[in-house]
């Protein structure tokens, strides 16, 4: 028996290796693997926001850029007519659609011969901007250099008001050439104040939407010129210079999250789904093993089964043919005697009969096709039926049965077909487990609003441990005590199907050595629970 279940355990122990192998195992490495690739995944993202960052912050430049650089066409196509006064209409032209637009200077590449447009501009911003021009040669020096080479490169020189800052001007200067090789510096006098908030706002809040917070201040003094409403200078991601305004940075940040947060909480995420899909794994991993290891035991209970049932069955057919032998071969000359091995005839047959019934309804209950004829019943009378079927068995194996009816009960609704079997399964285990003290008591009454019929024994009693599992199908106590005794692991399963069938149920209050009761309890019919 230790080697069958030793055997047993050691074949279950193999599956669920296996299992581990085919489901866990790969199942563990790819989500070590995809743990242990998480960070590069998110440094890729972090990176990918970053570009992001830098290509809107890049366009916003270029869009600067290429505005100033539209003036600066306008203002060769101005300077290329001969006509004084066409040149004038189109400069005006310019400063009239260009508010930003202060003033224009034209001088030579030496810093000669100052031309100023609109010529009504005040004497002070003129004599103030050309002394900064004048005193800032090496760069003009450099952007005639680069002019020389075929390119065009625009500067600027910041002029700061010790007053107000909205009176700041930027002076963004450039070589333009004209014909016959002549060169001559233009000088655009411009409020950056005005600049950003006429010229750049709009595009800021264009690209911004709602996705990102843009915004251009001075990292001198963190003094914002201007930004959308969730803008604010601690939160800033990436920031770049203005190309034309150097001493103005062009700022960026996420609305909802930085690009740390918003990384760091798709790691977190993504680690709580791998670490629940592995829950999952485990928990159906562990479910297909309990589900196994049910199955392997209802398997070898089945087996059990066939095997009890095989002795069940050829234990009455072998005393029936032995009788029944000597019966017919006329050997028994006493009249009681033969009286007896009649009546042991009878008693194997029906008890054979009630093994192969037992089998038959439980299959029938199982594929759901056994039907009950139910009527108004008293449960007094079944058990004394019952009882006067079984006496003789009783008595013959030296037990005293006491009768304990209460003639006061109402009647059920039930099967009394079904009623009479289960009945007589809980006698005959009675009769089996109780080898010392032969003693059975069977009871009725009423508790409550509800009947019972108990059939009560003093036998080796059921440990607590077990005491669930008894009425499942097929199942026997693998103990000493029971070894010996032989069943179909059927009775009890039966009679908690019946019970259930009748809306009923079946307590068991047993102790290991103390005996068992088991009672099958009715539910009264309403007009009796009045």
């Amino acid at each position: 028996m230790r080697r069958d279940i030793f055997k047993k355990r050691t074949s279950l122990t193999k599956v669920i290796i296996i299992l581990v192998f085919i489901m866990f195992l790969p199942a563990l490495f790819y989500s070590a693997y995809q743990f242990s690739t998480l960070g590069a995944y998110e440094d890729m993202i972090k990176q990918v926001y970053t570009q992001q960052l830098e290509t809107i912050l890049f366009s916003i430049n270029q869009y600067a850029w290429d505005y100033v650089g539209s003036w600066t066409n306008k203002i060769h196509q101005s300077l290329i007519h001969k006509d004084k006064k066409t040149r004038s209409e189109n400069l005006s032209e310019l400063l009239e659609t260009n508010q930003t637009i202060k003033q224009i200077i034209f001088l030579d590449t030496l810093l000669n011969k100052p031309v100023i447009f609109p010529e009504q501009s005040g004497r002070d911003d003129y004599d103030k901007e050309l002394a900064v021009l004048r005193g800032d040669k090496n760069r003009i020096q450099n952007v005639l250099k680069i002019s020389r080479q075929g390119y065009q490169r625009i500067e600027s020189i910041f002029i700061k008001d010790s007053h107000s800052a909205a009176e700041d001007k930027m002076v963004l200067f450039y070589i333009q050439p004209l014909a016959n090789q002549n060169q001559i510096l233009v000088a655009i006098s411009i409020h950056p104040q005005v600049f950003i908030t006429e010229v750049l706002a709009p595009k800021l809040a264009q690209i911004a939407g709602t996705q990102f917070a843009l915004g251009i201040f001075n990292l001198k003094d963190n003094k914002i010129l201007y930004s959308n409403e969730n803008f604010t200078i601690d939160r800033v991601s990436q920031q770049k210079k203005l190309w034309l305004f150097p001493d103005y940075y062009l700022g960026i940040h996420l609305t909802g999250e930085s690009i740390e947060t918003l990384a760091g909480s798709r790691f977190t995420n993504s680690l709580i789904l791998i670490g629940l899909l592995d829950v999952l794994l485990i928990i159906g991993g562990i479910f297909l093993v309990y589900n196994l290891r049910k199955e392997m035991q209802l398997a070898r209970l089945k087996s059990d089964f066939v095997s009890n049932v095989s002795h069940e069955l050829r234990t009455p057919l072998a005393l029936i043919r032995m009788y029944a032998e000597t019966l017919e071969m006329n050997r028994v000359k006493s009249d009681s005697k033969r009286y007896e091995y009649y009546r042991i005839i009878n008693y194997e047959s029906e008890r054979l009969t009630r093994l192969i019934n037992n089998i038959l309804n439980f299959s029938r209950i199982e594929s759901g096709k056994k039907e009950y004829k139910l009527k108004s019943l008293d449960l007094n009378r079944i058990a004394e039926n019952v009882i006067e079927m079984y006496l003789y068995q009783i008595e013959k194996e030296g037990f005293i049965l006491h009768r304990e009816l209460d003639t006061s009960l109402p009647t059920v609704i039930a099967d009394e077909e079904a009623i009479s079997e289960s009945l007589i399964n809980l006698l005959d285990n009675a009769i089996k487990y109780s080898p010392d003290k032969k003693e059975i008591t069977v009871r009725t009454g009423r508790i409550n609003n509800e009947i019972y019929l108990e059939v009560k024994d003093e036998g080796i009693g059921i440990d607590v441990k077990y005491q669930s599992a008894v009425f499942d199908k097929f199942y026997r106590i693998s103990s000493a005590l029971v070894h010996d005794t032989k069943g179909s692991g059927l009775g009890l399963a039966l009679v908690k199907h019946i019970m259930h069938a009748h809306r009923g149920r079946i307590d068991l209050n047993s102790a290991l050595n103390e005996g068992s009761s088991f009672k099958l309890v009715f539910p009264l019919k309403d007009e009796d629970s009045n």
